[in-house]
This record gives C-alpha cells, structure tokens and sequence, in this order.
C-alpha cells in the first residue's frame, strides 16, 4: 500500500505563482478551517440533511486540493462521490474522518 501523501508543498507553491509566503499564510488559514467538528455519518442519511452534509465534504476538496493536500483531497473525492451516488458508505465516510484527523495533526506539525 502506496503512502498517504499529506502535503505536497512543491505543486502547491507552484499552483501559487511560486510563492511560499502566500502558500505558508494560506496553509495557516486552511489548518484553522480544519478545527471545526465533522458532521457524523448519519447526517448523509437524512434526506433533510445529505446535501449539507455534501457540501461539506465538496468545500474541504476544494481547499485540500489547492493546499496540496493530497490524501484529504482523495478521501473527500471518494466521499463526496458516494453521496452524489445516493451510495454512502460508512466505512469511506470513517476514512475520511481519519485522513482527515491526520493531515490536520500533519500540517499542525508542520507549521509549528
């Protein structure tokens, strides 16, 4: 099993016109935005409640994705897909909960 790639600062400085000032004060904002609670898996299985929660998972894509957050990125990819497929999957949506916990703790170490 391949490595999980927390942080790819290399294509993500380079996404950024090559700055690593504007990468280093985006990636303290992004790791802020990691601090709120996750919503828990039975909110995809309420129909009042699903879109929400996809959005959720689609705004943590977007932002891991151009932070260069390669495993979040996939985890959340994977996820969100589920969920558009009216398929969701406890065990993808606890993965993603774990990648997420993960690169969180990873970039916290990393900026410290």
């Amino acid at each position: 099993m391949a490595d999980l790639v927390y942080l790819d600062e290399v294509n993500a400085i380079e996404r950024l016109g090559g700055s690593k000032d504007m990468f280093m004060r985006l990636l303290k904002k992004f790791v802020q935005s990691l601090d709120k609670e996750l919503s828990p898996y039975e909110r995809v299985l309420d129909e009042a409640t699903k879109e929400e929660f996809r959005r959720e998972i689609h705004s943590i894509k977007g932002s891991a994705g151009s932070m260069g957050c390669t495993a979040l990125y996939e985890a959340a990819t994977v996820c969100e897909k589920s969920v558009i497929d009216n398929n969701p999957d406890k065990m993808l949506h606890d993965t993603f909960v774990k990648i997420y916990a993960e690169t969180k703790a990873y970039l916290t170490s990393y900026l410290s």
